[in-house]
């Protein structure tokens, strides 16, 4: 391919960019600061624990709780507190995770010679689908991504027995691993995105594909989108 033809690294007008070097053959890389985040994060909780901890013990002994017992049971009652919160944060997340990883499961079914993985539907992507003429398809907020014989597909749910979107082999030019702008509402971040250059109708149309994780709840780390980056080399060019 030309290298004028490539496309740039540096795409900040559409919300996506990459880091200035880049391994060759193309390949994700880690998101900058993103490990160290979540570094933080799960120390934080954990100081936060240990502070909560800490300051009932202290409390119950200026409140004259002089025996060890006396310090102990409220120590225990916080204790079996964040217990109940965590069973509770279970509860909900994983139902959440058996119903993504069901939907995985429908979809290897329904594609048994296809990688699985899932993604978000954002605007962007409902945007290009509209631009090469898929208007309005039916994928859900979150997609299962079939990489196939029959092309990428994206299913809102695999037992509709049809995808709600189709974009052959035929049509792509080539596929570049990214990082691209997700916005939650309150706040932006970067994540691994898949970009699909479709050139279907003649002219190249961007289709930005986030990666989630197995699970659905975290977005994916870069090992995992590189396995799925070299599926996608098995069926177009890597760019």
């Amino acid at each position: 391919m030309p290298e004028d033809s490539l496309p740039d690294p540096f795409r900040t007008a559409t919300g996506a960019f990459l880091p200035p070097s880049q391994p060759y053959p193309p390949q994700f890389v880690e998101i900058p600061g993103a490990r160290r985040k979540q570094k933080l994060m799960l120390w934080g909780l954990l100081a936060f624990v240990l502070f909560v901890f800490l300051l009932t013990a202290v409390l119950s002994i200026a409140e004259g709780a002089s025996a060890p017992r006396d310090v102990a049971f409220p120590v225990l009652a916080v204790g079996a507190g964040f217990v109940l919160a965590a069973t509770f944060i279970t509860l909900i997340l994983g139902p959440m995770v058996v119903f993504m990883r069901r939907k995985q499961s429908g979809a290897r079914a329904a594609r048994p010679n296809a990688a699985v993985f899932l993604s978000q539907r954002t605007p962007e992507l409902r945007a290009a689908l509209g631009n090469i003429g898929q208007e309005r398809p039916r994928l859900g907020l979150m997609p299962v991504v079939t990489l196939g014989p029959a092309g990428i597909e994206l299913w809102r749910s695999p037992r509709s027995g049809a995808p709600g979107a189709t974009l052959s082999w035929a049509d792509i030019a080539y596929v570049h691993p990214d990082h691209f702008i997700i916005s939650n509402g309150r706040r932006r971040f970067p994540v691994l995105t898949m970009q699909v250059s479709h050139n279907g109708s003649g002219q190249l149309v961007d289709l930005p594909l986030p990666i989630m994780g197995r699970n659905g709840l975290m977005f994916a780390n870069a090992i995992y989108a590189n396995q799925l980056l070299e599926t996608f080399a098995g069926y177009t060019a890597v760019a």
